[in-house]
């Protein structure tokens, strides 16, 4: 939790930039955020594990981002995703930075956690 951001709302409260939405969903009310940001999609990507008894299961692969902002740097997002990266087994991260947009988020990476990755 030490590498986390902070949300700064229109009526002047705070919260820890931590947020489990819908994609597209934005956060209401919200003024500005400063630091690491970590936004949890509430909706995974399911894909079948097929075995050879003829049975399946499901395997959701979570979406996790991690977006610098003012106040935070790549350095940051490493930080944190070696963190995560280390408690879910199957885990990685991908970068995709976006530089020159006026929403003025410094850099971002995506971490995607299989649901049959577990937790170390």
């Amino acid at each position: 939790m030490s590498h986390v951001g902070m949300y700064t709302f229109n009526d002047g409260s705070t919260e820890d930039a931590i947020s489990i939405i819908t994609p597209g969903q934005a956060l209401p009310q919200l003024s500005s955020i400063t630091g690491l940001e970590v936004v949890i999609h509430d909706v995974g990507v399911i894909r079948r594990q097929d075995y050879v008894t003829d049975l399946s299961d499901p395997i959701v692969t979570w979406k996790l981002y991690l977006i610098a902002w003012e106040g935070a740097n790549g350095a940051d997002v490493n930080t944190a995703a070696l963190h995560i990266v280390r408690r879910f087994g199957g885990s990685n991260m991908i970068e995709i930075s976006s530089t020159g947009t006026s929403i003025g988020a410094l850099t971002q990476s995506l971490i995607l956690i299989p649901s049959g990755g577990g937790i170390f």
